[in-house]
């Protein structure tokens, strides 16, 4: 029976993943529309202000894109605890059951 425990949680991670792999690809659009529009705002600065500036953006897009994959491994972390308890549940009640 652990074992039925033990296969149920790929597929949740699995679901995880896919789950967050769409919600990555919504965030790379957004980040790419934003680029665009940050690209179009500061056409006419100088280089060096522009680079700048887009040192600036980069960091912000890095510190989203950190916290994204934060969730996700707090998503992943959460169905590993979960069978994990499943796992202790069901020795608990076969050990009581002897």
């Amino acid at each position: 029976m652990s074992q039925q425990v033990r296969m149920d949680v790929g597929p949740a991670i699995a679901a995880i993943d896919e789950k967050y792999e769409q919600k990555k690809q919504e965030l790379d659009g957004k980040l790419a529309t934003l680029q665009e529009k940050f690209d179009e705002r500061h056409a006419d600065k100088s280089a060096d202000e522009k680079q700048a500036l887009q040192a600036k953006l980069d960091q912000q897009f890095e510190a989203l894109r950190a916290q994204f994959e934060q969730a996700q491994e707090q998503a992943r972390q959460r169905a590993l605890d979960e069978q994990a308890r499943q796992m202790a549940d069901l020795a608990r009640n076969r050990d009581d059951g002897r």
